[in-house]
């Protein structure tokens, strides 16, 4: 097996001013083979309209590209927006239309290639949507309190959507899972700093259990919680960290059904499991670079991370890979404007573990 990483093939990009509109279907197509010398990054505005720093990318059965985001219609009606390439053009059309709602949206694809969203919506509620019979199901999941910031969603093997998420008010990590017509919740992690914002990732193992990364502020450590069938367990995986780092954490489970995750403490960091214990490793030493990461992993478990550098003044978009060695970085995208910055960052691999990025 070829074990070289997969530079390129397309860049998906949602963003206001960044990347070039008007790719065609020949460009988004794969570029050559690993390591070649056409290997390159494609760009593409996908809504001109798009217009929040968060975004979410999923790929379908035949590898093309699915997004949600937070945009307008021209005239500054902000709503939740999804858009899908059919191989030759984007179709974009509005999944909630309520004004100013769409925050946190987190996309998944099913095994119908049917889409869900999980998303915070402006009355503090958490919301799911699910695309099927050709229109959108919108449900409550939660509601009460400030609930829904921060959500991640995935699809089991069953194609049921679980969502981890944070509850503002009363400062928890929550966790909701469909079960037939209802939704079962639970509250995972309490956190005792009044006045911290939770941010966290959730990711499925090969028997549909629940693993996320969350940082906790009042002890400065990211936490990785999990359920084996039974109960909740909650663990340390890096502590000590400089403070409101960890934040912007991303988690995924290999083959082995073990935790992996990347994180920022003042620089970028990715941490692995093993049947003892967590290991640390720096991937980028930038001061400010992992402020917001996605992780990815190969069919043979290899770490893809895409991550905003935010250091003045040329603001990159990165990504990172493992060459068995070292970590590889190069420059997805980069910035000389000012106030320009990769923002709400999101990666998926195609099945030859190329990656497709949206970001805004």
């Amino acid at each position: 097996m070829d074990h070289r990483p997969v530079l390129i093939t397309v860049v998906i990009v949602v963003a206001l001013l960044l990347g070039v509109a008007g790719a065609t279907a020949q460009e988004l197509a794969p570029q050559g083979q690993p390591g070649s010398p056409d290997d390159t990054w494609h760009h593409e505005v996908v809504d001109p309209y798009g217009s929040s720093p968060w975004t979410s990318i999923a790929l379908d059965a035949a590898g093309l590209p699915h997004v949600a985001y937070e945009g307008h219609d021209g005239q500054y009606r902000y709503s939740l927006k999804y858009a899908r390439f059919d191989g030759i053009t984007w179709h974009i059309e509005s999944v909630d239309d309520e004004m100013a709602t769409g925050w946190y949206p987190s996309l998944a694809l099913d095994s119908q290639d049917e889409p869900h969203v999980a998303y915070h919506h402006a009355h503090d509620k958490l919301v799911y949507a699910h695309y099927y019979n050709s229109t959108w199901h919108i449900q409550t999941v939660d509601s009460g309190n400030d609930v829904g910031e921060h959500a991640s969603l995935a699809v089991d093997s069953a194609d049921l959507p679980h969502i981890a998420y944070s509850d503002e008010t009363l400062h928890t990590v929550k966790y909701a899972r469909r079960a037939g017509v209802t939704w079962q919740i639970a509250t995972i992690a309490p956190m005792s700093a009044a006045t911290q914002s939770i941010s966290l990732d959730l990711a499925l193992d090969s028997a549909n259990r629940p693993h996320i990364c969350y940082y906790d502020d009042l002890v400065d450590a990211l936490k990785h919680a999990y359920y084996d069938g039974t109960a909740w367990h909650l663990e340390t995986v890096a502590s000590g960290l400089s403070s409101y780092n960890g934040q912007g954490c991303s988690i995924a489970i290999d083959s082995q059904d073990m935790p992996r995750i990347t994180y920022r403490d003042l620089g970028l960091f990715y941490a692995f499991r093993d049947d003892v214990q967590w290991h640390t490793t720096e991937v980028d030493n930038d001061f400010f670079a992992g402020q917001e990461s996605c992780l990815a992993l190969t069919t043979d478990n290899q770490p893809r991370i895409v991550y905003s550098d935010w250091d003045y003044p040329n603001q990159d978009l990165r990504y990172a890979y493992f060459n068995g060695f070292d970590w590889e970085i190069e420059k997805a995208d980069t910035s000389t404007q000012a106030g320009a910055r990769a923002e709400g960052v999101s990666l998926a691999l195609d099945s030859s573990g190329s990656p497709h990025i949206s970001y805004y």
